[in-house]
């Protein structure tokens, strides 16, 4: 699934401010993102990489360096270290 999310500056919906679009998996998950400005360039986008049970590992963007997640035995974040 995609959703496409628009901001306008004016009640009239004339003047497009940003945009976002998210694309989802079968689970709701999101799987990308990408932000617009009001001239349709890209600012940035950013893509996630899950284990089986749902937790994301990866997030790579554009713009900034990888970011991979680490969790402990109990599942609780510990690390969003970058790889660079």
């Amino acid at each position: 699934m995609v959703t496409d999310t628009k901001r306008y500056d004016d009640l009239a919906g004339t003047l497009l401010r940003s945009e976002t679009v998210a694309g989802y998996d079968a689970a709701d998950k999101v799987l990308s993102l990408t932000q617009k400005d009001g001239s349709g360039t890209v600012i940035d986008s950013f893509n996630y990489q899950y284990d089986v049970t749902g937790k994301v590992l990866q997030e790579t963007s554009t713009v900034d360096p990888t970011k991979n997640y680490t969790y402990d035995l109990t599942n609780q974040l510990t690390g969003d270290g970058s790889s660079t």
